[in-house]
């Protein structure tokens, strides 16, 4: 009979351990549940905070855009990698690219010209690039040299032809905008 209630004994304690066990694993869990709502809050409240900051990053954004617009209307918003419709003069088609290295940028462009008039014309335009805030960041002359002398790039009546050229800018220029200048 001694050995029953030593075994009645060993089976309580044991019987106890776990519910001790079983309380320490439940307050364990219930605390686990709070920090993870607690994570879920802070991480929803972050959230809110990003799409704010994104929404008015975006307004400001649009808001630089319009006053840039109003001091120069002309602006063509520049998009890279993407044949952008022009027609304008001659001037149909433009695509710009960015290519070689991180520390010396060049950049890419290539223009479809035609000429839907009678005449020859003598090409000679010139590519004003702006960055966001409406600040020239770099030119390009089309139909003449560096030193503006003529090249004597004639497009004939009826006549469609591209031209391509590249230039580097300075690690912090962005060009976001062009102008194109007809010199006649």
């Amino acid at each position: 009979m001694l050995i029953q209630w030593f075994i009645i004994g060993v089976e309580t304690i044991i019987l106890i351990i776990m519910i001790t066990w079983m309380g320490i694993q439940e307050k364990e869990n219930s605390h686990l549940a709070e920090q993870n709502e607690n994570y879920a809050n802070e991480s929803e409240s972050d959230k809110e905070a990003i799409g704010k900051l994104q929404a008015d990053s975006e307004k400001m954004r649009k808001e630089i855009q319009a006053l840039v617009k109003s001091r120069l209307p002309d602006l063509i918003p520049l998009t890279l990698d993407e044949v952008m419709e022009i027609n304008e003069g001659i001037v149909k088609k433009f695509s710009f690219t960015l290519t070689g290295k991180k520390d010396k940028r060049v950049f890419e462009y290539k223009l479809i010209l035609q000429n839907n008039t009678k005449t020859d014309i003598h090409v000679d335009l010139e590519l004003l690039f702006f960055n966001r805030i409406g600040y020239q960041v770099a030119s390009a002359k089309v139909g003449s040299g560096k030193s503006g002398v003529p090249a004597q790039e004639i497009l004939e009546a009826g006549e469609i032809r591209s031209f391509e050229s590249s230039f580097e800018l300075q690690p912090d220029a962005e060009p976001e905008y062009l102008k194109i200048m007809t010199r006649h």
